[in-house]
């Protein structure tokens, strides 16, 4: 085996690891699979993830981030539904790089023990609901009466985030429902 000096940091191990992902599936996910692909030798690559599991679950919140990734120029002055709507395209498109994605990265994480997918999925959808509310509070635009007490910005991020993953598992997904909403719910009527 060649070693590669290159591959030396997690990054560049991960970028290996969504390749993998992309091309041929989670499923085909696994230590030695990376570690050939890195060209380094397998003890190597347990310096950097301590097990397959630890592996597979840095990869998941990697090509999550990924897919939620805003698109540039999407927070700022922007209506909140245009972030939504520039969201969900980034979503589309980006998914589209990781075929089977949402239907296997659930069961590879139901595999893996110790609640420590849940709790690398939690964080993930966290930091996620997170960068909406952060899009949601720069929008000047919202009508002050918007929220009260009991229905807050942080529960109608998760209503938001909820139907955009919902959405992703639709074969012909359409946001323009969800827009109207956020725009009747957020909007002073035009």
């Amino acid at each position: 085996m060649n070693i590669n000096p290159e591959i030396t940091s997690k990054e560049a191990i991960m970028r290996v690891c969504k390749g993998i992902v992309s091309r041929q599936g989670l499923a085909a996910l696994n230590m030695r699979a990376v570690a050939r692909e890195c060209g380094t030798a397998l003890g190597t690559l347990y310096n950097y993830y301590s097990d397959k599991d630890e592996l597979v679950l840095a990869t998941i919140g990697s090509i999550w981030h990924d897919i939620f990734r805003a698109p540039r120029g999407c927070t700022g002055s922007r209506l909140f539904t245009e972030y939504v709507g520039g969201l969900f395209g980034n979503i589309r498109s980006v998914s589209g790089d990781y075929p089977g994605f949402f239907a296997a990265h659930s069961a590879a994480a139901a595999g893996i023990g110790g609640g420590k997918a849940r709790e690398a999925m939690d964080k993930c959808y966290a930091e996620i609901k997170e960068e909406l509310l952060s899009a949601l509070r720069s929008d000047a635009n919202v009508k002050p009466a918007a929220f009260s007490g009991g229905f807050t910005q942080e529960a109608f991020m998760k209503f938001v985030l909820d139907n955009i993953i919902l959405l992703l598992s639709q074969p012909e997904p359409d946001i323009g429902i969800l827009t109207e909403i956020i725009r009747r719910t957020l909007y002073a009527d035009q």
